[in-house]
């Protein structure tokens, strides 16, 4: 069996207390960081700004968005036609709202 010094091995220990120690201060800053954002996050939201979504009036949500006139409108074949979009494809259309292009 090897001898090891007193001094190496009060070295080791105190390696590894320093070691244990930043492995706990990281877990301590990454809650305290996610925390944080999760506050923010609550405090950016204006109490009831989704109100209006839960129960939409999906006619006026139709004549504002897919109407002419509108930018996106007048240029959906074009979009269409530069993501590749052709018929028999499958796209995900995330996000559809009104479901414009599906």
């Amino acid at each position: 069996m090897r001898r090891v010094s007193l001094s190496r091995w009060v070295m080791w220990c105190g390696a590894l207390a320093v070691w244990s120690a930043s492995i706990q201060l990281a877990g301590a800053q990454e809650k305290a960081a996610k925390d944080a954002a999760k506050g923010a996050q609550e405090k950016s939201v204006k109490p009831g700004i989704n109100a209006a979504f839960k129960n939409p009036n999906v006619k006026s949500f139709i004549e504002r968005f897919e109407r002419e006139g509108r930018e996106i409108y007048e240029k959906r074949e074009a979009i269409a036609k530069a993501c590749g979009i052709a018929p028999g494809k499958v796209v995900a259309d995330v996000g559809a709202g009104t479901g414009f292009y599906s």
